[in-house]
């Protein structure tokens, strides 16, 4: 089959197969399915893969791959002050991944955020060592990676009703959608899964023409997700080596050519500031102008330490409204007491473990102990 202009390759990495689609123009022309030893790098089941592409895809293509859940996951952030702010969110949540994800010693890399109707917002993470080995392969083939997502994240592009449920070795989602965007995301044991009849999806109809269709459901779906698709992780493009050597070159040559031009008018400003510091130093003197001197030097001492105490002092209403949401009865707060490095709280509850698993979602508090 020969077409010509780029497709695009929707690619997804399980712990147990790799799959991949090509679409041209909205049709699948390409796709393939290949097993995953246990013991098998998974850079050598991508290139294994991805090289049996056809010529006018390799070299045209570009590719949105997905994890599966054995190795991405999602989190509802729920709905508090400060995950409404989507860069914040972002930032808070990329800092400290182990506070918002199982990683296990694992290095991850987080996604986008997404805010849902209802206000709260989902954030997604995926093992860093499967991305990289996705980059490294589409690099090694001339690839160009556009995005990596959570399976979660673009199932819903490859049905055609509202629920999808994706297996992944002992691990499976259970996602409900709303126009192909995530609404819901619950992480299970494959042994919890209800009957067969009961999480059945309703496949695209271009989709549905494939043999064995509901391995590529996950694929199918990331090839047709493009820019709505938030929760996702979009690398960097990079240029080959020879090319950014010429850019290189030539932004040198420019920058060369720019300096030569304006360092004349530039040592001659330079002069001449000098010498109205000069004259303006002679003529500061007097008494009086001193003693301004060092009243506006006073007054910014002071305003700086007053910038430094706003700065560094929290809220103490914030985190009286963030206890307030995340304590639920029969747990009372009796009483709290707090100051910069730290602080105590008395509490009456039926069991301090499960006191601590509300804390654990109060922004504020951190590194929570048991005293007494």
């Amino acid at each position: 089959m020969r077409y010509s202009g780029p497709s695009v390759v929707g690619l997804s990495v399980t712990a147990r197969s790799v799959c991949a689609v090509a679409l041209h123009g909205g049709r699948v022309v390409w796709n393939r399915h290949a097993a995953r030893s246990s013991g098998q790098p998974l850079e050598e089941s991508l290139t294994e893969l991805l090289a049996a592409l056809p010529k006018t895809v390799l070299f045209r293509a570009r590719v949105h791959a997905c994890v599966g859940p054995q190795n991405a996951q999602v989190r509802d952030l729920g709905d508090h002050g400060w995950s409404r702010n989507r860069p914040l969110a972002r930032a808070i949540v990329a800092e400290n991944p182990g506070r918002f994800f199982l990683v296990n010693g694992s290095a991850v890399v987080t996604t986008e955020v997404q805010r849902l109707a209802d206000g709260n917002v989902l954030v997604g993470a995926i093992d860093r060592g499967v991305m990289d080995a996705i980059a490294s392969v589409c690099d090694q083939l001339k690839l160009r990676l556009v995005l990596v997502a959570p399976a979660a994240a673009v199932l819903g592009f490859g049905i055609a009703g509202d629920q999808a449920v994706l297996e992944d070795d002992d691990l499976a989602i259970m996602a409900t959608y709303h126009h192909g965007q995530l609404a819901s995301c619950r992480r299970v044991r494959s042994a919890e899964l209800p009957p067969r009849p009961d999480v059945e999806m309703a496949l695209h109809g271009t989709l549905a023409e494939l043999d064995c269709a509901e391995r590529f459901v996950a694929s199918f779906g990331a090839a047709r997700a493009a820019q709505s698709v938030q929760l996702a992780v979009r690398p960097r493009r990079h240029t080959s080596g020879s090319k950014r050597r010429v850019i290189a070159a030539a932004a040198a040559c420019a920058m060369a050519a720019g300096f030569a031009l304006i360092a004349p008018p530039v040592a001659a400003a330079h002069r001449a500031r000098s010498a109205r510091y000069a004259r303006a130093a002679m003529a500061r003197s007097g008494e009086r102008a001193l003693s301004a001197e060092r009243h506006l030097d006073d007054a910014i001492v002071t305003l700086r330490e007053l910038n430094g105490f706003v700065s560094e002092t929290r809220s103490a209403t914030l985190v009286l409204a963030s206890l307030s949401e995340a304590i639920e009865p029969p747990t009372m707060l009796l009483s709290l007491q707090a100051d910069t490095l730290g602080g105590t709280m008395v509490a009456l509850t039926p069991r301090a473990a499960t006191l601590m698993r509300m804390l654990d979602s109060v922004p504020q508090i951190k590194d929570g102990r048991i005293i007494g």
